[in-house]
């Protein structure tokens, strides 16, 4: 990667329309009476940091904005026997990170007291109890008022989670004016029969808007999306300007400790979901500012997907050096001893094209690494200067620049000329170090689609994404690399 350069302002704001400070921002009011219920308390996904931050923040922010103990209490849910304190002590703790303050711990468990029982253990569902037993147990937790039901699951969960909730009735609000949610978290589906399979369960079971898809990228990329409302950038970001784009996520963890990517590899786990809504944020067609609404957001979104060709001649996929070792964090079973293999990927790589007018003939390329030399993840977009953006950074109409959207380790976008400049366009620096679960967990308690995901979409990845590159990597092989130097289709 070059040098960093040194940085001017390029003072490129977003649209200033309310819609598109409601897309950005969502409301600032106070979320409705409701209690927040976690499946899956105790796995991997509600484990991590993220979920476990934004728990802290919703209960540090209170009444200005955030969640507050006697108003909307959360309950935590495991599927296994486990004392309360040992599960908050992790919670504490954290996975990977810092340890809470004792004030933060303080607030948060106010926030989570509900999730005790009598005993001492934390609460629990037994979805292998008989249906009647399992929907006495269901409709005891969620009670007769407002619920929003978060499911920190795998996708293989998804159908007898939501067929359990469904008979159990408890979809269904017992009182006036209450309402009742599930958040299903990412990827949405197994495979594409899966997916297509849950989509249509859904849409013959549930209301329009009762169930809220999960991608925690979509708030990440609120930047993007902001850069994307400036007309100046906006008429720079399409093929009569753009040569390439390149979509990135690059992680130096291994991630073989984890059963479920174990089963899965990067193209499930990030790929499908994650790098596709950076693709279609980046390069959506949208409304204009004052019609920018959840909803043509998200048809912009799907629109790209939906006009995807993969060139599966390109398409790679590696698995770095040790991954299998337990040595370097693999688990061991129990039974064996032994580690069990894993051919996972934790390299993947392919080129496609966006068939949609703006962006006919620009070639794109997705990557995704694990164990590799730094953390970086967003996208690059290669183009020549238009008359407008030449004339703000006093280069040449038609010159060469990368403009560089990163969502971490930091928020950035930045402008790098050909004569070496790099010029920093406006970010929201209110979104460094908040957990995007956050603003997942409030809207989705007032009901605000704008940062999760139609149906359609990954509908779509599926399709057009996923089902090719699936196809073209089983013809390729899995190529070993050392920890800090992933393959790449294209010199960072």
């Amino acid at each position: 990667m070059p040098a960093r350069a040194e940085r001017h302002p390029l003072e490129l704001r977003p649209s200033s329309a309310p819609a598109v400070q409601h897309l950005l921002h969502g409301s600032p009011a106070q979320p409705p009476p409701a209690k927040l219920v976690v499946f899956g308390a105790t796995g991997d996904l509600a484990a991590e940091g993220a979920v476990r931050d934004a728990l802290i923040g919703l209960a540090e922010k209170g009444e200005r904005g955030g969640l507050e103990p006697a108003r909307h209490p959360v309950v935590l849910l495991g599927r296994k026997p486990m004392p309360f304190e040992e599960h908050f002590e992790q919670l504490a703790a954290g996975r990977g990170g810092a340890r809470a303050s004792d004030e933060q711990l303080e607030k948060l468990r106010a926030l989570v007291a509900a999730s005790e029982r009598q005993d001492g253990e934390l609460r629990r569902i037994d979805f292998a109890a008989a249906p009647e037993a399992l929907s006495k147990q269901l409709n005891a937790l969620v009670g007769e008022g407002s619920v929003v039901a978060y499911a920190a699951l795998p996708p293989s969960t998804f159908d007898e989670t939501m067929k359990a909730l469904k008979a159990a009735g408890v979809d269904r609000p017992k009182s006036a004016g209450a309402f009742r949610r599930l958040m299903l978290e990412k990827p949405f589906g197994e495979s594409r029969e899966h997916a297509h399979a849950l989509a249509s369960y859904i849409r013959g079971s549930f209301a329009p808007g009762q169930v809220l898809l999960v991608d925690h990228f979509l708030p990440m990329l609120n930047d993007i999306l902001a850069m994307r409302t400036n007309p100046v950038m906006d008429a720079a970001l399409s093929s009569r300007h753009v040569q390439a784009v390149h979509v990135f996520m690059d992680e130096t963890i291994g991630s073989n400790d984890r059963p479920y990517f174990r089963s899965t590899g990067l193209l499930l786990d990030v790929v499908q979901n994650h790098l596709m809504m950076v693709l279609a944020t980046a390069t959506a067609e949208l409304p204009p500012a004052e019609r920018l609404t959840a909803d043509a957001l998200r048809r912009a979104r799907a629109e790209v997907l939906e006009n995807i060709t993969v060139d599966g001649s390109t398409a790679r996929k590696g698995q770095f050096e040790g991954f299998n070792d337990a040595e370097q964090g693999a688990p061991v079973d129990a039974k064996t001893g032994k580690v069990k293999p894993s051919d996972a990927e934790t390299f993947v790589a392919f080129e496609l094209a966006v068939n949609t007018a703006r962006w006919k003939g620009v070639r794109f390329s997705i990557e995704a690494a694990k164990a590799a030399a730094e953390d970086q993840w967003g996208v690059e977009v290669d183009l020549k200067l238009t008359a407008e953006l030449a004339r703000l950074t006093g280069a040449s109409e038609g010159a060469r620049a990368t403009l560089r959207g990163l969502i971490h380790p930091q928020h950035e976008i930045s402008l790098r000329l050909a004569d070496g400049r790099e010029l920093e366009l406006p970010v929201d620096r209110r979104a460094q170090g908040t957990s995007p679960y956050e603003r997942l967990f409030r809207d989705a308690l007032k009901g605000d689609a704008a940062m999760f995901n139609a149906l359609e979409e990954p509908l779509a990845s599926w399709d057009n994404v996923v089902a090719p590159v699936q196809k073209a990597l089983a013809k390729q092989p899995l190529v070993k690399y050392p920890r800090g130097s992933a393959p790449s289709l294209r010199s960072r």
